[in-house]
């Protein structure tokens, strides 16, 4: 099994005494989800966008024995038809400094 990392950071796996076990470098394409943007008008005198997903950029193609780790956003636009795609799980469990994350404890899946 190999794991591509298509995001733009190295992505740290930290175990229960918050020390890295693996990490995961950015492997140089980063998947991304394209968004166009249009002007919805205003609330409260702010400006509201409406903002649609389009195409998923350099997402390969499923591979046999290949997992992608890839943004929240992309994951869940693929939820439906990749069980190959996941994403770091930033959720409550991941470790923290200065609130910024360090490492994760696991990596999810977006489901129905």
């Amino acid at each position: 099994m190999t794991v591509y990392n298509l995001t733009p950071h190295d992505i740290n796996v930290v175990n229960d005494q918050n020390e890295i076990i693996a990490t995961y470098r950015a492997y140089g394409a980063i998947a991304r989800l394209e968004v166009s943007q249009t002007d919805a008008g205003t609330v409260d005198g702010i400006p509201v966008k409406n903002t649609m997903h389009g195409t998923i950029v350099d997402l390969p193609v499923p591979t046999e024995g290949a997992y992608y780790l890839v943004s929240m956003p992309v994951a869940q636009a693929v939820q439906a038809y990749r069980a190959d795609v996941l994403a770091p799980d930033t959720g409550p469990s991941a470790y923290r400094v200065d609130g910024k994350i360090v490492g994760v404890r696991s990596f999810t899946r977006y489901t129905h």
